[in-house]
């Protein structure tokens, strides 16, 4: 007989499709860095209050809800997600938003290093986390690994002029990136060189959100 697969860390979980984990901009340093991961598979368990919709017995959407994070840094977070999606469970991610959790550039260096190849991904929402040029760069380099992605929302995060020339440089012949959001980046003139240049070199975008692009968010 053949050998049986190995288990599954139990903290994973099931298999995700779909994960949201947003708003916890208030993110202060603590304990516990899987916390909001472990939240999330457990809601896959059905059993806790978080929300989970499984549509079958191995694959499920779940929402965890804002606040989550508030006895977690964002660091530890980012290191967290880096090692799920890297694993089995969080490998086959087709959704994935970690809007506004403050995740800075360090922690988008740690998430960026796992979505480098991620086979699965198609939608990625990484707005709110202040990431700024060295994330976008992070940013970058994941995304010239990444050949699945169609939707990217990179909106509000202090990206200037320089962080989104890194970012349209990512784009090249192998990018499936159809759906793109650079709102509220503070990326002015210089920044909407960078992107005209882009839709000249780049025919796969269809859409694409430059809301305010040249202010921040407030």
């Amino acid at each position: 007989a053949e050998p049986a697969e190995p288990a599954e860390p139990a903290e994973w979980g099931i298999k995700l499709d779909s994960l949201t984990i947003a708003h916890n901009d208030g993110v202060t340093a603590g304990a516990g860095g899987g916390g909001a991961l472990s939240a999330a598979s457990a809601a896959g368990r059905g059993d806790t209050t978080t929300t989970a919709d499984t549509t079958t017995a191995d694959s499920a959407a779940v929402s965890v809800g804002e606040g989550l994070l508030e006895h977690e840094s964002a660091l530890e977070f980012a290191e967290s997600l880096s090692t799920f999606l890297q694993s089995s469970a969080g490998g086959r991610l087709v959704y994935l938003d970690i809007s506004y959790n403050q995740l800075g550039a360090l922690g988008m260096r740690k998430v960026g290093g796992a979505l480098d190849g991620h086979g699965c991904l198609r939608t990625l929402d990484i707005s709110g986390n202040a990431i700024g040029i060295e994330g976008a760069d992070a940013l970058a380099d994941a995304l010239v690994h990444n050949y699945s992605i169609t939707k990217l929302n990179s909106a509000v995060n202090r990206l200037k002029h320089t962080g989104v020339l890194v970012l349209c440089n990512a784009f090249g012949p192998k990018q499936v990136v159809r759906d793109l959001d650079l709102g509220f980046n503070e990326a002015h003139q210089r920044g909407a060189e960078s992107i005209a240049r882009l839709l000249h070199v780049y025919p796969r975008l269809e859409a694409l959100n430059l809301e305010k692009i040249g202010r921040a968010h407030v």
